[in-house]
């Protein structure tokens, strides 16, 4: 089975950094095992009693040996289910607070809440990951789901993106939401009705306009596609719409994180340096974030699997060759603190078995996020980085 971690960058107090210094983090840690791709977002939108939510991609299969949390009414370690799904957990202690209903045998999956309406949003491609199939024997479309209280979730009969706007399977998809005036959006051609952006694997983007925020249907492709010499650039895509400046940051990558930013999507300007590399020394400690310390210690856990854990932790440079499948929270007016910025990200062996040397310890292809926390907004931390 493939293993995944999620791991933290943080910087604290100030940022340190002066008027075109790029604003550092530092990473804390791993916080999960075995989930997917994740997504971070405050909850209830708009509320100062709100917390950080990590949505997953989660993927555990037929071993729920490795699933985690245990539920809280049996102390049980059983998954929703055992094809890839969806679902939500406090970033603080990794209670799971929602399984997305109908997301069985979904993945690369993404969340956004849309600041108007307070509805959480998740899309997904049809993949279940738990038995594989090539990409080219799956339906080519982007599914929806929505609630209003994340106990209780719907989704269209019909698919929010499908073949008339998709040319090939969409893999990973992440969406923001677009909170500017109808003059700033003019005066770069971008139409003045837009209300939210997804972007696509190999660098696909789309565009939600109009007055309804239904997200399960509207959509339209941009013609063109974000350009870069980096390499793996437009890989595993998240955006931000930074309503100070009015640029969409978009991060991607399938071997660093590059980072790039544009104000009209046909004029793409890119950062010098990636915005993380592959760290082995610090990307297997563990944080205090999603309960992956209790886990590790094997308390009311599958002993081998937490034995496994301990083993995989201890071995970093066995199957860390690079970062990947990136995301970042939030956005202002998202009703998060404003003096603080998230940064996931992926470190991991993309697939392949470790390297030669640690055979003896018999680890499999091994998948990590990792997220960055900088005491600054996440736009200022991301324009750091173009000086």
């Amino acid at each position: 089975n493939m293993v995944l971690l999620v791991l933290i960058v943080v910087a604290w107090g100030s940022s340190g950094a002066s008027p075109g210094e790029i604003i550092p983090f530092r990473r804390e840690g791993a916080m999960a095992w075995n989930v997917g791709p994740p997504t971070p977002f405050w909850w209830p939108p708009n509320s100062q009693s709100g917390e950080m939510l990590v949505f997953e991609s989660a993927r555990y299969c037929r071993s729920n040996g490795t699933y985690w949390p245990p539920d809280p009414a049996t102390q049980e370690l059983t998954p929703y289910s055992d094809q890839s799904y969806f679902r939500v957990r406090k970033m603080k202690g990794g209670e799971v607070v929602s399984n997305v209903q109908g997301s069985e045998g979904y993945a690369y999956g993404s969340a956004v809440v849309d600041p108007v309406t307070g509805l959480v949003w998740v899309f997904g491609s049809p993949a279940d990951l738990c038995n594989r199939s090539r990409s080219h024997d799956k339906p080519v479309y982007v599914r929806a789901w929505w609630s209003e209280d994340m106990v209780e979730w719907h989704t269209a009969t019909h698919p929010a993106l499908g073949p008339d706007i998709l040319t090939s399977y969409p893999f990973n998809t992440d969406v923001c939401a677009v909170n500017s005036s109808t003059h700033a959006l003019a005066k770069v051609g971008l139409p003045t009705d837009l209300n939210f952006v997804m972007v696509l694997e190999s660098g696909r983007v789309a565009l939600h306009t109009g007055p309804s925020r239904n997200l399960s249907t509207g959509w339209t492709a941009v013609h063109g596609k974000m350009v870069s010499s980096t390499s793996g650039f437009g890989a595993c895509p998240s955006i931000h719409y930074a309503v100070e400046t009015g640029h969409f940051y978009v991060i991607s990558g399938g071997t660093t994180i590059a980072l790039s930013r544009t104000l009209d999507f046909a004029n793409w300007e890119h950062a010098d340096e990636p915005l993380v590399v592959a760290d082995p020394m610090h990307d297997a400690a563990v944080s205090t974030y999603l309960g992956l310390d209790a886990q590790r210690s094997g308390v009311g856990v599958d002993k081998a699997a937490a034995s496994m854990l301990r083993t995989v932790l201890a071995n970093p440079f066995c199957w860390e060759f690079d970062v990947n499948d990136a995301d970042f929270c939030c956005a202002q007016g998202s009703g998060a603190p404003t003096d603080v910025a998230y940064i996931f990200y992926s470190p991991s062996s993309q697939g392949t078995k470790p390297r030669p040397n640690c055979s003896h310890l018999g680890l499999t292809s091994t998948d990590f996020n990792g997220v960055g926390v900088a005491n600054t907004s996440l736009t200022k931390l991301l324009q750091s980085r173009f000086g």
